[in-house]
């Protein structure tokens, strides 16, 4: 996940409509080395031009990754997701 990444989405609105968009995200490791921050700059069609920020961690106590997003439409999320650790074979 650490790196610069080029990346492209598909969403569907509210109204069913799908919307396409690509851009770039960047993560790097925080200097605490107990997470990551990633930052996305995407252009969306149909939409301003869009931007997220998000830090990311994994709570050792409740085996869970925590994601921090905050989004230049206004939003904050805050879902937390146990890890799977399920591996290739």
């Amino acid at each position: 996940m650490i790196g610069e990444w080029a990346v492209g989405l598909a969403m569907k609105t509210s109204n069913g409509k799908v919307l396409s968009g690509c851009g770039t995200m960047t993560a790097k490791e925080m200097a605490s080395l107990l997470g990551v921050n990633s930052e996305m700059d995407m252009h969306i069609e149909g939409v301003d031009d869009y931007f997220e920020s998000d830090l990311w961690s994994f709570d050792q106590a409740t085996d869970k990754v925590h994601l921090f997003s905050v989004t230049s439409q206004g939003d904050a999320h805050d879902p937390r997701r146990r890890l799977d650790k399920r591996q290739d074979s």
